[in-house]
């Protein structure tokens, strides 16, 4: 899928692996993976757990408005490899 450059929806219960197509998806990319998440506490788990495998990948969770302008501007000026 990534190979391909093809827009692709992942659709995954809890526990089912999302994290790790996350992290190799945005390893292989160009650009930034836009991940939906529908809890707050589910985008703080996975911006954690994207961050514990130590990657270097830039990830940001947007779950308060305060947060939503800095990962706005970061995300048009390309500085994110994720968004949640």
């Amino acid at each position: 899928m990534v190979e391909n450059r093809v827009d692709t929806v992942v659709i995954a219960k809890t526990g089912g692996g999302k994290t790790l197509i996350y992290i190799m998806a945005a390893l292989l990319s160009k650009k930034t993976l836009v991940v939906f998440e529908p809890l707050v506490a589910l985008i703080q788990d996975q911006q954690r757990a994207i961050n514990d495998f130590k990657t270097g990948l830039r990830v940001a969770g947007v779950v308060a408005d305060e947060d939503s302008n800095k990962i706005e501007k970061d995300f048009l000026e390309n500085r994110l490899d994720i968004c949640i």
